[in-house]
Formats: structure tokens, sequence, C-alpha cells
């Protein structure tokens, strides 16, 4: 706590961001926006695509996997049946 107060007192007096104050990208900030805008939409569509590629693979596992047990089924009951 003591150290907080300290840090607040002697930072607000010696002015300690003013070497990082003119420290920026090289570029304007329409274009960053415009590039955030881009990440976040490219985003949203592999989110998308990944959804969607996952659901197929998933459903076509799970399909073959119900013919393996329905199979299996099939295959027990002639056994018994015999």
């Amino acid at each position: 706590m003591v150290a907080a107060i300290v840090a607040g007192v002697v930072g607000a007096n010696a002015e300690l961001i003013v070497p990082y104050g003119e420290t920026r990208l090289p570029a304007l900030d329409d274009t960053l926006v415009d590039i955030g805008i881009g990440v976040g939409i490219g985003s949203l569509i592999a989110m998308l695509l990944g959804g969607l590629l996952g659901g197929i693979m998933g459903s076509r596992w799970h399909d073959r996997l119900e013919d393996r047990v329905e199979d299996r089924d099939v295959d027990e009951r002639s056994r018994h049946a015999a």
C-alpha cells in the first residue's frame, strides 16, 4: 500500500511518460481500424469454417460408430438365433 502511494506521488511529479509520448506505429489511425476490422472478420470466418468442418467430420465419425454398433448387434442376434 505504501509503495503504491509513493509511486503515485513520484510518478505524478516526475513526468516518467514524456520519452514514450511520441512512440507510435507508423500507420494512420484509420488504417489501424481497417486492419482490426479485417482481422475480426477473418477470425469470425475461420471460426465458422472450423465449426462447420468439425461438425461434418464429427457427424461422419459418429455415423461410422453407429454402423459398427448396429452390425455388432446383428452378428450377436444371428449367433443366438442359430
